[in-house]
């Protein structure tokens, strides 16, 4: 096991809704056996994990974000640029990030991961302006998040799938222009995915083939349908049976810009971008982004 010379942690208390805040004494305890000095840092309000992660020194060895895929996200937001590492104890509701590195769930093999120290770059998606180290989700899907958002009881998949059965009931399909990079297609879409990793929505594997750092996109379409087949097919995102629908189209892209007839709702990483704008524009940047992965997985 890699034994570290400084530690960089961004630890988000709210992650996992009261997830990690049942793990922090435990986590600090780990890391600060694995390191001659950890820097903590806990994040105290929507936007903080960024302004922490552009407050990282150079002499640190590894930024550790301890939190979910929205406070990855942030940390991305403020890390690119530096030439740190970044390594992932998934404590969130989702963590789509950390299965697409290979990362487990559990806190102490993750935490296993990390003292290996196994380093890989992985491209990373920009789109509008924000930074993306997993997924854009247009739609359907982005007014999941919305819903999702509202539910205090209940977390990780069982949020999504709450949130989910509520979208089902009002759903409306989102007309669209899409243009990739040697074509167009416009369509009625139930959702659209951009995607650097396998999944979102805490396990919808709607790109289950990407890969991230081959420098392209997997771009998921599925186009409307009646709300009785939504029900039909939706449990086959779980495993990738979507992939074989009628309804379904894949794409692979450097760059991929959308633009809706009217208001698109859109989000990255779980965390929601816009439920007005009509026009999105996403582009890669391959091997942008160091981090700490699972070698073995």
């Amino acid at each position: 096991m890699k034994r570290f010379r400084e530690l960089y942690v961004i630890f988000n208390p709210a992650a996992g809704r009261g997830k990690a805040l049942k793990l922090r004494e435990k986590l600090r305890k780990l890391l600060e056996g694995c390191a001659e000095r950890v820097r903590w840092r806990e994040t105290e309000r929507p936007g903080h994990a960024a302004e922490l992660a552009k407050q990282v020194p150079e002499t640190s060895d590894c930024v550790v974000v301890a939190g979910g895929d929205g406070t990855v996200n942030e940390v991305v937001n403020g890390l690119l640029g530096k030439n740190v590492p970044m390594a992932v104890l998934p404590v969130g509701s989702g963590n789509d990030f950390a299965r697409a590195i290979g990362v487990p769930f559990h806190y102490r093999k993750a935490f296993e991961v990390l003292c290996r120290g196994e380093t890989k770059r992985i491209d990373v998606g920009e789109v509008n302006g924000r930074y993306f180290p997993n997924a854009l989700g247009l739609g359907f899907d982005a007014d999941v998040v919305v819903e999702s958002s509202k539910i205090r009881r209940l977390r990780g998949m069982l949020m999504y799938l709450f949130g989910v059965i509520k979208c089902i009931f009002r759903f409306k399909p989102y007309r669209v222009r899409v243009r990739l990079d040697d074509r167009e297609v416009e369509k009625e879409i139930l959702l659209l995915t951009v995607a650097n990793g396998v999944s979102l929505g805490g396990g919808f594997l709607l790109t289950p083939h990407a890969r991230n750092d081959d420098g392209l996109f997997d771009v998921c379409i599925i186009e409307k349908m009646p709300k009785p087949l939504i029900f039909w097919h939706l449990p086959k995102v779980f495993w990738g049976g979507h992939l074989k629908m009628k309804q379904t189209s894949l794409y692979r892209s450097r760059r991929v810009v959308v633009e809706g007839h009217a208001p698109v709702p859109g989000h990255v990483d779980g965390e929601l971008l816009g439920e007005a704008d009509h026009r999105y524009e996403a582009r890669i940047f391959p091997q942008a982004l160091s981090v700490i992965w699972n070698a073995q997985a």
